[in-house]
């Protein structure tokens, strides 16, 4: 023991010491176990599929005192060769100086967008709506070269009849918009290593079978896998009260004043969803969902991404494998659930009708009037808690069963698995 020298067992301790903190460190594996889905940031919104520009007037503040002046606009959409939104500009005059700049922003963006090309604008006033579409010089029906490495294929009908209309792509986004016009018309365009019109025939079949009751598109590869890494974007503007259904392998979806029982399905990218009605089913394997300004019932579901519902009269079926859902301004009850973890944060300034949530893993935050009149079951592993509104009922550090403000009207259940649940008031 006299030979060990003081130098050895310092050595000793420190390779020790090293081994202690190797073993108590998480590999790389257990880091991404401890991650929460809820808190990975959310893909970057979606881009256009086509080079297509909806100016939503109503987003625009204090639109609404100008729209009778704004029907001249209108008399804009008969003129004879309209190629550029100058004019459009010229009238900007029209609208209050504190929407003026938002809505020049958005005309100077489509100009950008869409110089030296030739365009088509549809004024749908009754909804405020302005669609600006690029118009492309090709053969109707067959895929033509309109710009360097970029093919693409138009057709035009008559939809003022049809009841439903479908686009089916193996990938690539679509974007849906409803107008006030008769006619529908379906843009696709396909980029990438495309050698010739030819070429791609070789790789693509386009199914196109419109008759007196429906529309029905469809893109399908000749081969079980895309040798050339072809991209493909859809446009598909149509009378807005129409049932549609819109299916992508891979890809965005995008809708916009569509009205009607509608279907959206897309196996790996986001789904935004503005100014539609009816019943409307919506799916993603691997993105976000948004809906906005609508009105309708809806399910809206993904596996692996955040929903956000807002200022709509809708009745919601939400649910997330794994992300947050943000829930503001919905008149209608509705179910959000997030199954395997995700926070659930809801603001409502006026409660009308029950609320329903549940996480796995996540905390519940329910903003709502002090006056909220409501029956309350609340319950959560970490807490339950009420802030600034009249509470009566039974109550522990994590479960609470009573009423707000005497109750009796409508429920509102929350339960988080592993995490805790908050009502305050928002007033």
């Amino acid at each position: 023991m006299k030979r060990i020298s003081w130098e050895i067992i310092l050595a000793g301790l420190f390779f020790v010491g090293v081994a202690i903190y190797l073993i108590g460190r998480p590999s790389e594996s257990d880091n991404s176990v401890r991650v929460s889905v809820a808190d990975v940031p959310a893909p970057p919104e979606p881009p256009k599929p086509d080079k297509v520009h909806v100016i939503d007037l109503n987003r625009l503040e204090a639109i609404s005192s100008v729209k009778a002046e704004l029907k001249e606009l209108e008399a804009l959409q008969n003129k004879d060769n309209l190629k550029n939104l100058e004019q459009l500009k010229e009238l900007a005059h029209l609208i209050p100086a504190q929407a003026r700049d938002e809505f020049l922003t958005e005309i100077d963006k489509a100009l950008r967008d869409l110089s030296d090309d030739e365009i088509s604008i549809n004024f749908d006033m009754k909804d405020n709506l302005i669609v600006v579409n690029r118009d492309y010089n090709v053969e109707e029906g067959k895929w033509s070269l309109t710009s360097p490495g970029v093919y693409t294929y138009q057709y035009v009908f008559d939809a003022s009849r049809l009841e439903s209309s479908a686009i089916d792509l193996p990938y690539g986004s679509i974007m849906i918009v409803g107008t006030n016009e008769p006619n529908a018309k379906l843009t696709i365009q396909a980029s990438g290593q495309i050698d010739s019109e030819s070429d791609l025939n070789s790789q693509l079949s386009t199914f196109t079978v419109v008759n007196s009751e429906s529309a029905t598109f469809k893109v399908s590869p000749n081969s079980d896998t895309r040798s050339q890494n072809i991209q493909l974007q859809a446009t598909l503007n149509l009378p807005e009260n129409m049932s549609v259904t819109a299916t992508t392998e891979s890809g965005h979806l995008e809708i916009t004043n569509i009205s009607g029982d509608q279907v959206y399905k897309t196996g790996g990218g986001h789904i935004k969803l503005s100014r539609i009605g009816g019943d409307v089913s919506a799916y993603t394997s691997g993105g976000n969902i948004r809906l906005d300004n609508s009105n309708g019932d809806f399910d809206l579901r993904s596996d692996g991404g955040h929903i956000q519902a807002k200022n709509s009269t809708a009745d919601l079926n939400l649910i997330t494998q794994g992300g947050n859902i943000d829930i503001s301004e919905i008149k209608g009850e509705f179910s959000a659930v997030t199954k395997s973890g995700g926070n659930i944060t809801v603001n409502q300034p006026v409660v009308n009708n029950d609320m329903v949530m549940e996480t796995a893993a996540g905390s519940i935050t329910i903003n709502i009037p002090s006056a909220t009149v409501a029956d309350v079951k609340l319950k959560a592993s970490a807490s339950v808690e009420v802030i600034g509104i009249p509470f009566d009922g039974t109550k522990t550090s994590n479960w609470m069963n009573g009423s707000l403000n005497g109750g009796g009207k409508l429920d509102i259940v929350a339960v988080s698995k592993l995490g805790k649940v908050l009502i305050k008031k928002n007033d």
